[in-house]
């Protein structure tokens, strides 16, 4: 069964901090198993159409998520329209970064 997209169709935009971290986390749940799954059922077309659009949702979130609160991946840093160097001027999770 295809993911029912409940981001609305800007994939994430003016979602809460924590709902976007809650909706990229069950993707990327869903990629992780999907990709298992692809292991050893390489041929399944139906699975390969749905990694591919969990993946899609996956990036829009991720760089939804870098634009609004900064990026949780390295490779996200380029979606703030800052000239800094977001990744570094992030505070650390020993410093409350992650909550």
């Amino acid at each position: 069964m295809m993911y029912e997209d409940t981001t609305n169709a800007q994939y994430g935009r003016n979602m809460s901090r924590e709902k976007l971290l809650k909706e990229i986390s069950m993707i990327s749940f869903a990629i992780v198993d999907l990709t298992e799954y692809l292991d050893t059922h390489s041929q399944d077309q139906d699975a390969v159409a749905y990694i591919k659009q969990y993946i899609t949702i996956y990036n829009r979130l991720c760089e939804e998520y870098a634009c609004q609160y900064g990026p949780l991946k390295v490779s996200d840093a380029v979606y703030n329209d800052c000239k800094n160097w977001k990744w570094a001027d992030m505070p650390l999770p020993w410093e409350g970064g992650c909550n």
